[in-house]
C-alpha cells in the first residue's frame, strides 16, 4: 500500500485530518540503543526528505554527485541532517521507550538499504553514528555507542507504528529553501544543512527575524518574485549611507516586525552588532582554529584515502634507495627474483609446521594417563632416583662430548683422538643400562658384560666381524664401527665392560674388542647414524 494511501487510511480511522504528504519522511532503518543514565531504550529512525541537501565536499562546501558516494562512501565530506522532536512510544516487550527521527538526504537512505549492496554496511554505520552523536547532543543525553541496526524500517510510528510521523517544520524549511533559490529574503537560520534542528517560526519571529513569505508552489514564488523585480527597477536611486561614523546598511533585512510599503526605500539594519568580535559570551573557535594547518597526509605522493585502505598500499620511494635496491624490486615485480618477505614468511610458515608436527608426535608419544598410573604403581623410588642420576650423567657427558665434536668440526686438532668428517647429531638419547636388549627402540644405553673375554654366547656360529675404527686420548676411547645392514639401533646388542666391547648385529656380525685402558662403563654415550649406517661409542678413560 502506498504510504499517503497508508496514512489516509489511517486518519479516516482516527476521525483526523488528512495528513499533509511534504510533511512525511520516507523510511529507512532503525538504530537500537539506550540511554545511559536510566537504560531506557531509544529508537533513532533514519529517515529521507528531499528538503535535506546532499552531502558537502571539505573544502569546496559543494554538494557530491552520486559517482562519488558509490566511489568513496561518506569519506572527506560533511553530511546534512535534520533531528526531530522525540516522542514516547513502546516497544514489543510493552516497555516505554523513547523514539526520535534523524532526516538524512534520500540519496544517503537509498544507498544504506539497497539490498545486496556491499557499501550498504558502510553507509548504515556511518550514519547511524552520526545520528546517535547529533541526538545525544540535541537533548543532552548520553547514549549507548554499542547500537544495533534492526529490522524494521521505522519505530513509534502512526497505525501499527511502521508509518512515519509527520514533520511539519519540512515545509517551513522547503519553502525557506525556496524563496532563497528564487533571491528572496531569507532568515537568518541555518537551512536545510544545517546539523541541528530548526527552529519553529514562533521562535525565528520573537528573534526579530523576518519570516519567508509562503507560497502554494513554485510557480506562484516565480510570479511573486518577477513581480518584486518589476518593482525594484521602478524605484528610483537611494543615496549612498554615510560613512562617517556609521556602518554601512545591509539593505536585505527588514526592521523587526516591520514590512515593506509602497515601493519606498526599506529601513537600513546593521549587518553586524555593536560589539561582536569582541563579546565575551564565548570564543569563536574554543579548541583553536585549523586555518592555515597543511592537511592530513598534506604532499604525500598517494594523496589522500582512507587509513584503511593506506594501511595495505606499499609505498616504494626510489628517492632514498640505491641502484641496486631499485634493481632487485625491478627483478622481483618481473618474477626473475622472490620478494624477500616472501621467502621469510614462506620459511616462518614451515617452521611453524615443523614445530607442530613435532608437538604432535611428541603429544602422542607420550603415555595415557593410565599408563602413567600403571608405571608409578610399579616402579621403586629408590630405582628411580638411581636411573635419574645415570641420566644426568649422560647428559653431562654429552655436553662435554658435544663440545669435542665442535672444536673437530672447527679443524681443532684434538691430541690422540682421530679427527675425519664431523660427527652428525645423534637421533637417539639416552636410557637405563641394558636399555638396547630389553625390546625399546627410543635411545642408546650401555650395560654391565657378564660374561667372560672371549665367550661365546649359546647357539653362537661364525661371525663375521665388522670394519671398525678405534681412536682416543688419555681421558677417552672413541669406537666408530660400520653397519651398512642396519637401519635402526634397536637391531644392536651391546655389552661393554671395563676393558671388553661385544657388539652383535643381524647378518651374524659380531665384534669382540678388547679395550686397551680401563673405560667408566656407567658413563658410556652410544650414538647410531641412520644416514651413514655407523655406530659411534664414547667411553671415558678411567
Amino acid at each position: 500500500m502506498p504510504l499517503q494511501a497508508a496514512f489516509a487510511q489511517v486518519d479516516a480511522a482516527d476521525g483526523e485530518p488528512p495528513v499533509n504528504p511534504k510533511t512525511l519522511p520516507v523510511p529507512g532503518f532503525v538504530v537500537k540503543t539506550c540511554a545511559m543514565a536510566d537504560s531506557q531504550k531509544w529508537f533513532i529512525n533514519c529517515c529521507a526528505h528531499e528538503i535535506v541537501d546532499r552531502p558537502l565536499a571539505n573544502g569546496s562546501m559543494e554538494p557530491v554527485d552520486d559517482t562519488y558516494l558509490d566511489s568513496w562512501n561518506l569519506a572527506n565530506v560533511q553530511v546534512p541532517l535534520h533531528v526531530c522532536s522525540k516522542r514516547t512510544t513502546v516497544d514489543h516487550a510493552g516497555e516505554t521507550s523513547i523514539a526520535i527521527d534523524v532526516v538524512f538526504n534520500p540519496a544517503l537512505t537509498k544507498r544504506a538499504t539497497a539490498p545486496g549492496s556491499k557499501a550498504a554496511g558502510a553507509f548504515q554505520e556511518h550514519m547511524a553514528k552520526l545520528a546517535l552523536n547529533h541526538a545525544a547532543k540535541e537533548y543532552g543525553v548520553r547514549l549507548d555507542k554499542h547500537h544495533k541496526v534492526i529490522r524494521a524500517t521505522y519505530k513509534g510510528g502512526r497505525g501499527d507504528g511502521s508509518l512515519p510521523v509527520p514533520i511539519p517544520e519540512l515545509v517551513a524549511m522547503e519553502r525557506e529553501q525556496m524563496a532563497r533559490a528564487l533571491g528572496r529574503d531569507t532568515p537568518a537560520t541555518a537551512g536545510a544543512a544545517s546539523a541541528h534542528r530548526q527552529q519553529p517560526p514562533q521562535a525565528q519571529a520573537a528573534s526579530g527575524r523576518r519570516l519567508v513569505q509562503e507560497f502554494d508552489s513554485w510557480e506562484e514564488a516565480e510570479r511573486a518574485s518577477v513581480a518584486r523585480k518589476v518593482g525594484a527597477k521602478a524605484q528610483p536611486a537611494r543615496p549612498a549611507a554615510s560613512s562617517e561614523g556609521k556602518e554601512h546598511a545591509d539593505t536585505r533585512l527588514a526592521p523587526p516586525g516591520g514590512a515593506r510599503t509602497g515601493g519606498g526605500p526599506r529601513a537600513a539594519a546593521h549587518a553586524l552588532k555593536s560589539g561582536f568580535l569582541n563579546a565575551s559570551a564565548g570564543a569563536l573557535y574554543p579548541n583553536g582554529s585549523t586555518e592555515g594547518t597543511p592537511a592530513k597526509n598534506a604532499g604525500d605522493p598517494l594523496g589522500w584515502m582512507p587509513d584503511k585502505l593506506r594501511s595495505r598500499v606499499q609505498t616504494v620511494d626510489t628517492a632514498t634507495m640505491s641502484d641496486e635496491e631499485q634493481l632487485r624490486l625491478m627483478r622481483v615485480h618481473a618474477g626473475l627474483e622472490e620478494d624477500p618477505k616472501k621467502v621469510a614468511a614462506r620459511k616462518a610458515r614451515e617452521k611453524a609446521a615443523e614445530e607442530h608436527k613435532m608437538w604432535a608426535q611428541v603429544k602422542e608419544a607420550l603415555p595415557s594417563k593410565e599408563e602413567l598410573d600403571r608405571i608409578a604403581k610399579d616402579t621403586d623410588p629408590e630405582e628411580f632416583l638411581s636411573e635419574l642420576r645415570l641420566v644426568s650423567e649422560n647428559m653431562a657427558n654429552a655436553e662435554r662430548s658435544a663440545g669435542l665434536a665442535a672444536a673437530a668440526a672447527a679443524g681443532d686438532a684434538v691430541p690422540g683422538k682421530h679427527v675425519g668428517a664431523p660427527r652428525e647429531q645423534p637421533s637417539v638419547s639416552f636410557a637405563k643400562p641394558g636399555f638396547l636388549t630389553n625390546g625399546s627402540a627410543h635411545g642408546s644405553a650401555v650395560r654391565p658384560a657378564a660374561a667372560p673375554p672371549g665367550a661365546a654366547p649359546p647357539g653362537h656360529v661364525a661371525a663375521r666381524e665388522p670394519q671398525y675404527t678405534l681412536s682416543g686420548e688419555s681421558r677417552e676411547l672413541e669406537l666408530l664401527v660400520k653397519l651398512p645392514d642396519v637401519e635402526h639401533i634397536s637391531a644392536l646388542e651391546l655389552d661393554i665392560s671395563a676393558e671388553l666391547v661385544i657388539l652383535r648385529a643381524p647378518g651374524d656380525i659380531e665384534l669382540n674388542l678388547a679395550l686397551p685402558r680401563r673405560i667408566d662403563e656407567d658413563a658410556c654415550e652410544a650414538k647410531f647414524s641412520k644416514k651413514r649406517r655407523e655406530l659411534r661409542l664414547t667411553m671415558p678413560v678411567r
